[in-house]
């Protein structure tokens, strides 16, 4: 029995393909590399990184000469760093806000309200992330907007019916 051989092998000689593997190859590595550089989507942190990140919002507040209690989710102390990187990473404040991601940014926190998700980064990380903008030191992403979901809609329905 004769073996089938795909097209593209029979009008290209082995020789011709092995640059042009190599070229794929080299492209492969670039994307794995790049996104190996990236926090994973609902990254954490560490408890090394996580507990920094609180040293740095007191510092941040004490140099401001305001309070911070480090929030608590349901009893529990918040990731602080989880939340900052998830609306961080959707582009900010602002944009989490206008596109209404919220419940988005809320869904690895599993909450029983999603409207509680910005007002724990409101009271926790606006301030701190306002600061960051205005001296350069964060750049936002400028990618498009993300499209909300019919439920993100109903949330922000809700909460306008609520006076959020």
């Amino acid at each position: 029995m004769k073996p089938v051989i795909p097209h593209f092998q029979t009008s290209m000689k082995l020789p011709h393909l092995i640059p042009l593997l190599d070229i794929h190859l080299r492209r492969l590595e670039t994307i794995v590399e790049k996104r190996s550089r990236l926090p994973a989507e609902g990254d954490d942190g560490t408890p090394e990184d996580q507990a920094a990140f609180m040293m740095e919002l007191e510092s941040f507040y004490r140099g401001k000469a305001m309070d911070f209690k480090p929030p608590k989710f349901y009893g529990q102390p918040l990731n602080c760093l989880k939340l900052w990187r998830a609306v961080i990473r959707l582009g900010g404040y602002d944009r989490v806000t206008g596109s209404k991601l919220w419940r988005q940014v809320g869904e690895s926190f599993h909450p029983p309200n999603f409207l509680d998700i910005p007002h724990f980064y409101e009271k926790s990380l606006l301030e701190y992330e306002r600061h960051k903008r205005q001296s350069g030191e964060l750049q936002l992403p400028v990618a498009p907007f993300p499209e909300a979901s019919a439920a993100d809609s109903e949330v922000s329905l809700y909460a306008c019916e609520l006076n959020f």
